[in-house]
């Protein structure tokens, strides 16, 4: 018995407890008294009801038993998280008769200041007990909508003493839902329009003007950094769009396309970005190897993820990406923190902005998740953060060029300083040293490496590398590879390329990079024939033998080539200066109006003032070939215009010296080609030069002809030949030779840098040069050039000539083309055809040299122009902000303000 009277007590205390835990959920709220304030926030005073089945409508909604299961939320701002259920928010308002309330009806707007909700929907009670039924959301255009607003915005109504419930039905499942609700005097609310637009329009804007701004460094200097961050920072702000909602009005187009349920996806990209930039910005592939495969994964994450996002379009891909979000903002945080602590500067500067952005998005993600309230403060978290970030950023990735300039600056100099060093060293060693790709080919080699090869020079030995690798290496049969030692030493014995066997000491060692990847092979070479030979002989005699035979051979060609250089430099000097001295002096020896005899002084100076000038240039195109610095374009010409163009130059010379002058094709040619023609066309003169000056009479002869993708030229004359004995010096830089028995030694008259300069041009466009010469016949020089076809080509079988007054069409049954000077294929202009130019306008002429000024002046002048003079570019803006010239001729090394400097202000100050 005791025990029963126990179990109805306890049960009575139960039911007890839960009429009072109805009585609290349902007791009632008491309605908003409204009077004549601008604005009331109803949060605090909204009854909430969670609809888990999404199937609630307002008939079950007032029904008594939903109406006991509204709970009164007291919080700052409703937050509701991410959720896929319907909600119910109930509002009591009342309008009371008292002072100052006197209109009898009153406008409200009543906004949920949650944007581009999914749902939202405003029932009012209407006098025959049925509910009107407002929609202001995401599913309606924002034009269709009672006010036009990226928030869900209602007008309602209040009359004098009356009580008003509103039912609010509120879905949304593309992001965190947050409900600040306030309800506005229509004055007020535009007035609050107004301000949020400002606002915004500045936080856009700004993010608009540094994507606009990284985008241009990225198009200036195309680091990838750059690129990375603008992907980042596009996808934020695109977030932000649809976060905020603020100009989604001025983008509905962007809206529309992708629609707020992309929101998951646009924050994927965003951190994919973010990841991407974060390990450019830091270096963290080369600088810490170990990390970079954690982000490796981290960033295949991030792109399934996105992927998935795509296909699941709902609240659990934005819990994903919000929870997943937390965790790789406080993961850059402290990676930051250690790659900073390790010596990496660049992560100060990362961990100063990317902490703002940290902040603000863990801060919006943990309120989206329900983890801390909904306040205006924690809302504005995000965009606060991003402007934040996104500034400090822009400032640093700007200081990052600058300080990335300055480094790679210092780092060229310090490059430059230590290859001069480098290569003085490498070039004057006694042993052979080479560099060896893993495949087996040389790509770099030193003069003694040729020498103990047996090779002319260096370059014979990159282009032998075949015969090289097989001489050092172990050949793997089948296979074009060799068998490379981490370190290798040994003794061999081989044949040289010029003949004679030499035995070499061979050393080597395979080069590595960081991860252990095999670059290349470094190697040295010494001949150690003496040493096998003669077995007390020391090691350090040798080679102090072989410096100073190096060296005092070196220094005996120097100087030979300085003497035949001074020789052949001061014969055209000479004439310019005597020649120039007689039509100068005024004793008498020239009679001042004997025309012809002056002009015949002039010619003299002239032809001897060119052929200076083209000695000088053989001297500096040889000087960079010795260097290794001449570049080969490719560029489409046509072989027939190139061809035509050497006939123009040669009519007078082989004219004037009594030589006929052929050319002749084999046809068929392709009409147009890839490669160098004015290199092609300088080898083509320089023998032409050379055929008609060892010819006192005869023919000098052109054949032109195809094979295989290489051009062909044989340029054959009637001179007294080339010495046997000499022939393989032909094209080396020699001593003036001696004629013997009518024949021309090799080294005649060959200071002449002509054919050293024409063989080495043609071995770099792939081609070669080699002759053949018979006493008292005559010799023959064949060039060869490789060539690419171009596209569409068209190949050639007969040509049209022109002659002097009629057009011939030469051909015969083999195909063969004949051009000579007798048709005349392109004629010169006679002093008749000269046409007479006359300009006008004023052309300023920044010039110091005052010999430089009076002779383009003078020729200035003879076109018709008038010409201003300046001294340095100082005097040339001068000239410049007084008037503006039609043309500038501006020197480029000038006191006080180069020419570029000076250039680049005009085009400043004078804009228009």
């Amino acid at each position: 018995m005791a025990a029963l009277t126990k179990r109805l007590f306890q049960c009575c205390v139960i039911g007890m407890l839960l009429l009072i835990s109805m009585g609290v959920s349902a007791r009632a709220i008491d309605p908003i008294r409204l009077f004549e304030k601008d604005s009331y926030s109803l949060s605090g005073h909204m009854a909430v009801l969670k609809d888990e089945t999404n199937s609630l409508n307002i008939d079950d909604i007032v029904s008594d038993i939903y109406q006991r299961n509204f709970y009164l939320d007291d919080g700052e701002i409703l937050n509701l998280g991410v959720s896929p259920h319907t909600y119910w928010v109930r509002v009591d308002l009342f309008y009371p008769k008292q002072y100052p309330n006197t209109t009898i009806e009153k406008q409200w707007y009543l906004e949920i200041g949650k944007a581009l909700l999914g749902v939202a929907e405003l029932y009012l009670l209407q006098e025959d007990g049925s509910y009107l039924v407002k929609s202001s959301d995401s599913r309606s255009s924002f034009m269709s909508k009672e006010i036009s607003h990226v928030n869900s915005v209602f007008p309602i109504s209040t009359i004098l003493g009356q009580e008003l419930t509103l039912y609010l039905k509120i879905q949304n499942t593309t992001s965190a839902l947050h409900i600040p609700l306030t309800l506005w005097n229509p004055s007020e609310f535009s007035e609050k329009i107004a301000k949020e637009e400002f606002v915004y329009g500045l936080f856009f804007g700004a993010m608009l003007i540094l994507l606009a701004y990284n985008m241009f460094l990225y198009s200036s200097i195309r680091d990838e950094c750059y690129l990375y961050y603008i992907v980042y920072l596009g996808s934020v702000t695109l977030f932000e769009l649809f976060e905020i909602g603020h100009g989604a009005i001025h983008f509905n187009v962007v809206v529309d396309a992708l629609g707020k349920e992309y929101t998951s996806t646009i924050v994927w990209v965003s951190l994919w970005g973010g990841i991407k930039f974060f390990t450019s910005f830091l270096n963290i592939p080369e600088r810490h190897p170990r990390l970079q495969i954690f982000f490796n994964v981290a960033s295949w994450v991030v792109i399934v993820s996105g992927i998935l996002s795509v296909i699941k379009r709902d609240y659990i891909s934005i819990v994903w990406v919000s929870s997943f979000a937390i965790f790789f903002f406080m993961v850059l945080l402290v990676t930051t923190v250690y790659c900073w602590v390790k010596g990496n500067d660049s992560a100060k500067f990362f961990f100063f902005a990317w902490s703002f952005n940290a902040v603000g998005m863990m801060t919006y993600a943990s309120m989206a998740n329900g983890v801390i309230p909904s306040t205006w403060l924690t809302i504005s978290s995000a965009p606060i953060g991003v402007i934040l970030e996104a500034v400090i950023f822009s400032f640093s990735l700007a200081d990052r060029i600058k300080i990335e300039g300055k480094k790679k600056l210092d780092a060229d100099e310090m490059i430059v300083e230590n290859m001069s060093k480098y290569r003085s060293v490498f070039e004057n060693a006694l042993e052979g040293m080479y560099w060896m790709s893993m495949e087996g080919i040389v790509t770099n080699a030193n003069t003694s490496m040729a020498r103990i090869m047996g090779f002319v020079d260096e370059r014979d030995v990159i282009c032998n590398s075949d015969i090289v690798a097989e001489t050092l290496y172990s050949h793997v049969d089948g296979v074009k590879t060799y068998i490379f030692d981490d370190v290798k030493n040994k003794e061999l014995s081989f044949s040289r390329i010029s003949g004679g066997s030499v035995w070499a000491h061979h050393s080597s060692r395979v080069i590595y990079d960081e991860n252990g990847v095999a670059l290349h092979v470094e190697g040295t070479l010494v001949d150690v024939t003496e040493i096998k030979e003669k077995e007390n002989a020391i090691r350090g005699q040798i080679k102090e033998r072989l410096r100073k035979n190096f060296a005092v051979s070196a220094t005996k060609e120097k100087s030979q080539f300085l003497s035949m250089m001074n020789g052949k430099i001061r014969m055209p000097l000479t004439s310019i200066i005597g020649f120039g001295e007689l039509l100068k002096d005024e004793d008498g020896s020239v009679d001042k109006n004997n025309l012809s005899e002056k002009n015949r002084y002039v010619e003299i100076i002239s032809e001897n003032s060119r052929d200076l000038l083209i000695l000088i240039n053989n001297i500096l195109d040889f000087s960079k070939l010795e260097a290794g610095k001449f570049d080969i374009e490719k560029i489409q010409f046509s072989i027939v215009e190139l061809v035509s163009s050497v006939n123009h130059d040669f009519f007078k010379k082989s004219k004037d010296k009594g030589v006929e002058f052929h050319i002749e094709f084999s046809t068929p040619i392709p009409e147009l080609a890839l490669g160098d023609p004015t290199k092609i066309l300088q080898i083509v003169n320089n023998l032409c030069d050379n055929a008609i000056k060892h010819s006192g009479s005869g023919l000098v002869k052109i054949g032109v002809s195809w094979k295989d993708d290489f051009l062909n030229f044989e340029v054959s004359d009637q001179s007294g030949g080339i010495d046997n004995y000499e022939i393989k010096h032909v094209f080396s830089v020699g001593l003036p030779g001696i004629e013997l028995d009518g024949v021309r030694s090799v080294r005649m008259d060959d200071s002449d840098l002509g054919l050293p300069i024409s063989k080495r041009l043609a071995i770099l466009m792939g081609g070669d040069i080699g002759v053949s010469s018979e006493a008292g016949k005559g010799s023959v020089f064949d060039f060869s050039v490789k060539l690419e076809l171009a596209q569409n080509t068209v190949w050639v079988n007969s040509f049209e000539v022109v002659s002097e007054g009629k057009n011939t069409d030469r051909g015969d049954e083999k195909n063969n083309v004949t051009v000579s000077h007798t048709s005349q294929p392109i004629k010169s202009p006679s002093s008749k055809e000269k046409v007479n130019l006359k300009l006008s306008g004023t052309v300023l002429l920044a010039e110091d040299n005052v010999v430089n000024q009076a002779l383009l002046s003078r020729m200035l002048k003879k076109l018709g122009v008038s010409v201003v003079l300046a001294n340095d570019g100082v005097e040339a803006c001068d000239r410049c902000s007084d008037s503006s010239p039609d043309l500038i001729l501006m020197d480029i090394n000038m006191p006080n303000r180069n020419g570029v400097e000076a250039v680049s202000i005009i085009r400043k100050t004078n804009v228009d």
